[in-house]
């Protein structure tokens, strides 16, 4: 009776490691995984460019001198650049308010531009007025690596016909001999362009090639030669 019972117990712990054995089968989940990486590295070509000004200003500009002012644009990167121009003129009164006419219209009816700039390559440079209400003055062509535009300007001239307005007063003395001496005395008045300041501002702008119409809004054409 006592071994009976011995095989029937034996039996149940066998049962029962079996059972165990099926759950911790039946639990344990496995997949079959891999993973890879890559790294793409993307280099950019080098965008360097020089806006050069060559320009000393005048303390004493006289009617008729000529001022050597040069303007151009050298592309030192890897990527073909377009190139434009604006600028801006103004002319203030001695006083440094008094805002004078671009433009000098005589007492006969003449008209007389104060400063005269000089465009000496003006077949490089495309005039366009843009939707912003803006001139600008497009390079004709892009400028690669290594290359220059031509100057934009080259001088600028204080037109010698300009009218200087004076506003004159005598003034009466007596010398050491007691003999009465009249003196006129004559001084240029704060309108006018003596003892004024001229400013002409240029703006350069450059920007990659293919990109130019898009980034500048236009639609005037530029050959990439």
């Amino acid at each position: 009776m006592e071994e009976h019972e011995n095989r029937h117990n034996n039996k149940t712990i066998i049962a029962l490691v079996l059972l165990a054995v099926i759950g911790i089968v039946g639990g344990t989940l496995a997949y079959f995984t891999s993973q890879a990486q890559f790294q793409n590295v993307f280099r950019t070509k080098p965008y360097s460019t020089e806006l050069t000004e060559e320009f000393d200003a005048p303390d004493n500009w006289l009617p008729g001198e000529e001022t050597s002012k040069k303007v151009y644009v050298t592309n030192k990167g890897d990527v073909p650049v377009a190139v434009r121009i604006s600028y801006t003129e103004d002319w203030l009164g001695e006083d440094g308010t008094t805002k004078l006419d671009l433009v000098q219209t005589k007492e006969d009816g003449t008209k007389v531009t104060a400063a005269l700039i000089n465009f000496p390559n003006t077949d490089d440079w495309v005039e366009k007025t843009e939707s912003d209400g803006n001139k600008y003055y497009y390079y004709n062509k892009a400028v690669n690596k290594d290359e220059q535009t031509s100057l934009f300007i080259d001088k600028v001239t204080f037109n010698k016909d300009i009218d200087i307005k004076y506003n004159c007063e005598n003034v009466t003395t007596t010398n050491e001999e007691g003999k009465t001496v009249t003196t006129q005395k004559c001084k240029s008045t704060s309108d006018t362009y003596a003892g004024a300041t001229y400013t002409l501002t240029i703006k350069i702008e450059t920007v990659q090639f293919d990109a130019f119409k898009a980034y500048w809004n236009t639609d005037i054409n530029i050959p990439n030669a």
